[in-house]
């Protein structure tokens, strides 16, 4: 569900925003995911991905020489890791889901995330925005647009040979409530639209404009 909806600003704003904000900063929508939460709502590709490890750890096993004890544990340390890594990858994608959060200020969209808890920090200015909806099983989730960074000059020399200097990241509101979503907010702020009226009440100090 959504915190403050753009169509009904709250009272006051979250205290997650309020420690995290600049302090002329105004939140106009925030949130989080709320569908799909579980380990078991996984998309084809990551269901083939889990499938495909279970099944190189089903066949290690199957192919090991009991009659060589090292072969026998070094095989049973393969399957165990394959499996590993195949509960891995939903486990992963479930905790950092639950410790999603997302807002869209009057200046900017921004993703706090993160597996061990919301650590991870990604922020897009509305004017490098490209808002869109993403095919979903599981609520609705917003394409917001994607971020490039440089690497520093001192990575230079270093990575040159690698064949670029640079990477991207996506930012993206995942498997929200369709009924909350901000896209249509975000298409009017990357428009250059004044901030909506509606989403004007919520300040820093959660008073009224």
């Amino acid at each position: 569900m959504s915190e403050n909806p753009p169509s009904a600003a709250a009272p006051g704003m979250p205290l997650f925003w309020r420690t995290r904000l600049d302090p002329d900063e105004r939140l106009l929508w925030s949130g989080r995911p709320t569908r799909g939460l579980n380990v078991f709502c996984i998309g084809p590709g990551e269901a083939f991905s889990v499938v495909l490890q279970i099944g190189i750890a089903a066949f290690v096993l199957r192919s090991l020489n009991t009659d060589d004890p090292n072969a026998l544990a070094l095989g049973k340390f393969v399957a165990m890791a394959a499996a590993l890594l195949a509960l891995r990858l939903p486990v992963a994608r479930a905790l950092r889901l639950r410790n999603s959060r997302y807002a869209v200020t009057d200046r900017r969209s921004i993703v706090v995330a993160g597996v061990f808890g919301p650590t991870m920090w990604i922020a897009l200015p509305h004017d490098a925005s490209t808002p869109r909806r993403v095919p979903e099983l599981w609520g609705e989730t917003v394409f917001v647009g994607r971020r490039f960074h440089a690497a520093p000059d001192s990575w230079q020399k270093g990575i040159g040979w690698m064949g670029g200097s640079s990477w991207q990241e996506n930012l993206q509101f995942h498997r929200l409530d369709p009924a909350d979503s901000p896209l249509e907010l975000l298409q009017q702020l990357q428009g250059g639209a004044d901030v909506p009226l509606s989403a004007r009440a919520v300040t820093m100090t959660g008073g009224q404009l």
